[in-house]
């Protein structure tokens, strides 16, 4: 059985939670890649224009092509839709057909048999895909560093590679107990930057490190507020630092230029959450859209109950704005500040 023939199976938590941490998976890795900025190296050099310029063109259309419309035009308000439909009809009631084909309006565009997210589903994964071409050439880019210490540059991204992995262990999903009978369940991402200050070839005014290739989801009460920094993060940035001071100004930019290719590979990779994401996005909302599309006798069944239920649910998950914080040390602890 397929996973979109067994939709009449699942209770409306098990359509809306794959779906939400999905998303919010998605989310962490965009909000990461659309933050970063090209090294100076590649940025104030002439010869990179046109690939600075149409990096940061690339970075805004991600981002916006997924927070203002897939998540919040397509999937938040066609779920917001089909709920007015809902609650309407309970004041108002209307035939069940004519029910079924008012959320069919909100899900499907007229005379499309896919629906409006799936579809928009692909156009996103053909937008991420561009990003391979920049792969490709800062690829060409690291190639030119034949001068630099290899060894120490690789030292430092070892580093970078466990904070990745301890923020991540820190983060939660969303499950069945963290929905409760109308109880909105807010969550935000977390853009992680690691203030170096002199350490980074003795520059005061060096732009904060940024080397997480996925934000730091939060969710639930915690949401805005400053992230976790426990003694073995604090102990991995001491060992960044160590690292990085080990770097000459050389050095110091292939290793940022490695972490934003790091960053990419994190979303246009296939073997990698970010694209994974996305397919399951696509996959839970046929879900929905087949429970939609069903024959009527299935909608009256089932269908129904399921998809106002759904939707009622759809509307207690909040997507805050990401958030910036900033990692920085005091000369005695690490510690994180919203911004």
């Amino acid at each position: 059985m397929s996973d979109h023939a067994q939709s009449h199976l699942l209770s409306a938590e098990d359509m809306v939670i794959p779906l939400y941490n999905a998303l919010l998976t998605l989310e962490a890795y965009l909000a990461s890649i659309s933050s970063v900025s090209l090294p100076s190296q590649i940025a104030t050099d002439p010869a990179y224009q046109e690939l600075v310029e149409q990096f940061t063109s690339w970075q805004g259309q991600i981002w916006n092509q997924f927070y203002s419309s897939l998540l919040n035009e397509q999937i938040l308000a066609q779920a917001q839709e089909v709920n007015n439909f809902f609650l309407a009809d309970k004041t108002a009631p209307v035939p069940d057909d004519l029910l079924q084909k008012e959320c069919q309006s909100a899900i499907f565009e007229t005379g499309q048999p896919v629906s409006i997210v799936q579809r928009a589903c692909v156009q996103f994964s053909n937008l991420v895909g561009e990003g391979t071409g920049f792969v490709t050439q800062l690829d060409n880019i690291v190639a030119t560093f034949t001068a630099a210490d290899a060894a120490k540059v690789k030292a430092a991204l070892e580093q970078v590679n466990t904070l990745n992995q301890q923020f991540q262990s820190q983060e939660q999903d969303l499950n069945k107990d963290m929905l409760g009978a109308d109880t909105t369940v807010l969550t935000t991402i977390a853009k992680v930057s690691v203030d170096l200050g002199l350490i980074v070839v003795g520059d005061e005014d060096a732009d904060p490190l940024k080397p997480l290739k996925e934000g730091v989801i939060q969710i639930g009460k915690d949401v805005g507020k400053a992230i976790v920094i426990d003694t073995q993060v604090g102990a991995t940035l001491t060992a960044l630092e160590s690292a990085i001071q080990q770097l000459d100004e050389d050095e110091y930019q292939l290793f940022q230029i490695l972490i934003v290719r790091q960053q990419l590979g994190g979303i246009t990779s296939q073997t990698e959450p970010a694209l994974k994401a996305l397919s399951r996005i696509e996959i839970e909302w046929g879900r929905v859209a087949d429970t939609v599309g069903a024959s009527l006798h299935d909608w009256k069944k089932t269908g129904m109950t399921q998809i106002g239920n759904w939707a009622s649910l759809m509307l207690l998950l909040g997507f805050q704005e990401p958030s910036t914080q900033t990692i920085s040390y005091n000369g005695s602890v690490w510690s994180a500040s919203p911004v």
